[in-house]
């Protein structure tokens, strides 16, 4: 199982709202999700529409999910180049290096 940082979780509703959708669509534990949801609101990243009862990320909310989805496409670039994909190990790569 996946251990999802806040940040994770946020950019999360913040796209299941994305275009509008129900609390009850959503899916995550009710408490949580109204702790995250409330923070988002406070914070005008998503907003509560009462009238459809429907939840809409803002344009702010839009900001942050387009500077995430950057930032997660940086680190898989940066996972693409690491020790591990080139085929070494830390473990063994002393013995290689120093012989």
């Amino acid at each position: 199982m996946k251990i999802r940082s806040r940040v994770d979780i946020i950019a999360s509703i913040l796209q299941m709202a994305n275009g509008g959708a129900k609390r009850s669509k959503m899916t995550m534990n009710n408490y949580h999700l109204l702790r995250h949801i409330s923070l988002l609101c406070e914070n005008d990243l998503l907003q509560y529409d009462k009238k459809e009862n429907v939840l809409r990320t803002t344009p702010k909310g839009i900001e942050f999910l387009t500077a995430y989805n950057e930032l997660v496409e940086c680190c898989h670039k940066e996972e693409g180049s690491s020790l591990h994909n080139w085929g070494l190990s830390v473990k063994g790569m002393s013995r290689r290096v120093f012989g």
